[in-house]
């Protein structure tokens, strides 16, 4: 198979054979990555180089009801970050919005809200990125650039035992990560494996466990507001955040723009009451 990531995300034309694939891959119920990936391609080409009618007019295609709900996620908030970051002035775009809006007036604001609480006050909405950020300059990520947005799965950078994959998966699942930092973390655990797994044993504590272990918040009764704040956003999210996050840090990485301004005609079709604009910032 193509891959569409590097064709949707390097080509400045796509073919008529490329999008006549790519409606194909939006049909695939199953295996639903491939069109994700594409997707995503679509919208980093505009974050680098400006808004792309035939781009945009592709991620419209993908927020067809007929999608998978992951594909039309992907789509729906490259639409609105790429409108968002380049102030998309465009009658049709906006049109094209205005419909979006009209049917998921919902999943359309809460994207536009995680993608100015990551984009725009970083440290305070996304505590993790300080800890991995090193990571997204260096290999495997330097090298392969769709990892930043691939599921967490084995063998993407690693080379596990079972019983060693089996520790590290349950690890990078014991508080919420997107699957970015997901991986981060595994390289960041790699060569410490052996030693964590007989620290936690001394302590009682099967390895196997720790995914469904919870921070609580009754267990945070003593942590200032801020830190109490911090360590729920840690161990809460939702797959729109997730995304955002992922975007957010390949932009930071390959230094694409991604600076939003307030005053657009985005923000102005996406908050519309004081009541979305009181909830912005929680």
């Amino acid at each position: 198979m193509k891959d569409y990531f590097h064709i949707f995300f390097t080509r400045p034309m796509i073919e008529v054979e490329d999008q006549s694939d790519f409606q194909v891959l939006l049909q695939d119920e199953v295996d639903t990555t491939p069109a994700c990936m594409a997707v995503t391609a679509l919208t980093l080409y505009q974050l680098e180089h400006g808004y792309d009618r035939g781009r945009m007019q592709m991620l419209i295609w993908a927020m067809n009801i007929h999608c998978s709900k992951d594909v039309r996620l992907r789509a729906r908030t490259g639409l609105i970050l790429v409108m968002a970051v380049h102030d998309v002035r465009d009658t049709w775009a906006l049109e094209q919005l205005a419909e979006c809006i009209s049917y998921e007036p919902a999943a359309c604001y809460d994207a536009y809200r995680a993608i100015l609480q990551i984009f725009t006050r970083n440290e305070e909405f996304d505590v993790n990125y300080l800890l991995f950020q090193m990571f997204y300059g260096m290999p495997p990520f330097s090298k392969s650039p769709d990892l930043f947005f691939r599921p967490f799965e084995r063998g993407q950078v690693e080379q596990l035992s079972d019983e060693d994959w089996t520790f590290a998966n349950a690890l990078t699942q014991a508080w919420h990560l997107c699957d970015s930092d997901r991986f981060a973390l595994l390289l960041m655990l790699m060569p410490q494996l052996d030693s964590l797994r007989a620290s936690l044993m001394e302590q009682n504590v099967n390895p196997e466990e720790l995914a469904e272990m919870q921070i609580h918040v009754e267990r945070l009764a003593n942590l200032s507001g801020e830190m109490k704040r911090a360590v729920l956003r840690m161990t809460k999210g939702s797959p729109v955040t997730d995304y955002v996050q992922q975007l957010y840090r390949f932009t930071n990485a390959h230094k694409l723009p991604h600076t939003i301004n307030r005053n657009t005609l985005v923000d102005k079709m996406l908050v519309v009451d004081q009541q979305q604009t009181n909830e912005l910032w929680h």
